[in-house]
């Protein structure tokens, strides 16, 4: 197993190749909490405050909504989506692989924040390698 490096934040600064590569990792894992996280990792590095005046919502708010613990609202995900110059692009699903990668995980948000912060530490979402 290789070792996870550190994450970098000015790797995904105004990289919209290495966004989307980095979310896709997430998607492909099919946990909301992580995927949610993620988004949140990808903001930050793109500074929180430019970011929200980019698009138009509070920092605060983008901060609270991007953290994990709460689901933001779609249109949200999209407006941020948006501004980090990647899309949503929706196609059918390859047959799961045996074992619990992509399976939702299940749990407290607590817990879940728990295995997404271990699974960074692994490699698991594959954009902080």
């Amino acid at each position: 197993m290789s070792k996870a490096r550190p994450f970098d934040a000015a790797e995904y600064r105004d990289n919209p190749k290495m966004i989307a590569k980095c979310l896709n990792n997430a998607l492909a894992m099919g946990d909301a909490v992580l995927i949610t996280k993620a988004i949140g990792d990808m903001v930050r590095a793109q500074g929180m405050t430019r970011f929200s005046q980019k698009v138009g919502l509070r920092r605060d708010g983008l901060y609270r909504s991007f953290r994990g613990e709460i689901s933001p609202a779609f249109d949200t995900v999209l407006s941020v989506m948006l501004a980090l110059d990647v899309q949503i692009v929706v196609k059918p699903s390859q047959a799961r692989r045996a074992g619990t990668e992509g399976q939702p995980v299940k749990g407290s948000t607590k817990n879940r924040l728990e295995l997404y912060d271990s699974r960074i530490s692994e490699q698991a979402v594959g954009c902080y390698r």
